[in-house]
């Protein structure tokens, strides 16, 4: 066999090496799936159902990396956030936050304003008309 013969037989040999072993990591891959965005919703509503929360409507998931999905929850007056491995496939953290509502400056309806600068010109009519009689220049 010539030289090229056989560098060209040892090069097809390890190319056909390099392809068998992206095989197998395919295929391990494969076998340990990742969680999608959904089971990470399950599994997050599950956790509070488990302490207490009923009513749990998930505001949004996050994946972050290739390991991590964070998952936010809006209950009723509070914000849970959760954190799941994809790989181990269990929960890693949680938080449940108070919801803090910012109160708006209490403001007087247009219903009630009305009726109070309806009796502010009354009143003014009536001290004018009285005060006439003794300025002048009214």
């Amino acid at each position: 066999m010539s030289k090229k013969a056989v560098t060209l037989q040892l090069n097809k040999q390890q190319i056909d090496d390099k392809i068998s072993i992206e095989s197998k990591e395919d295929e391990a891959e494969s076998n340990t799936r990742l969680l999608t965005a959904e089971e990470v919703t399950n599994m997050a509503t599950d956790l509070l159902e488990g302490l207490g929360y009923k009513k749990a409507k998930p505001i949004k998931v996050v994946q972050e990396g290739m390991r991590y999905y964070v998952v936010e929850v809006n209950l009723k007056q509070k914000n849970a956030t959760i954190v799941i491995d994809a790989n181990a496939k269990e929960i890693k953290e949680y938080e449940i936050n108070d919801v803090s509502k910012k109160s708006a400056p209490s403001s007087i309806p247009i219903l009630k304003i009305i009726p109070i600068m309806c009796g502010i010109q009354v009143l003014l009519m009536v001290l004018f008309n009285f005060l006439r009689d003794y300025i002048p220049f009214l």
